[in-house]
């Protein structure tokens, strides 16, 4: 199980970072296998799982046409970023 008192990273995280990660790992316990968290342009989207890797085989539809298939909910107040290190 991975930790939750401490980061592993530079610092120990505050009570509330503490808090919300272990909130997060509870919830990723119950996370349904037909939905997926995306980062796109900064914006946390909860996208339809299928339909997104459809629409990403579907590369005649632009963005908007795919953001309407896939996109279930947006997820504001979280930042985030979809880039890798």
């Amino acid at each position: 199980m991975a930790r939750t008192h401490k980061s592993d990273g530079p610092r120990e995280m505050t009570v509330q970072e503490r808090r919300v990660v272990f909130e997060l790992r509870q919830v990723a316990r119950h996370w349904p296998a037909t939905i997926m968290l995306v980062s796109m342009d900064g914006g946390l989207q909860v996208v339809d799982k299928g339909a997104f890797h459809a629409g990403n085989d579907q590369r005649n539809l632009g963005a908007a046409e795919r953001q309407a298939l896939c996109v279930l909910a947006d997820i504001d107040g979280i930042p985030n970023d979809g880039g890798g290190w």
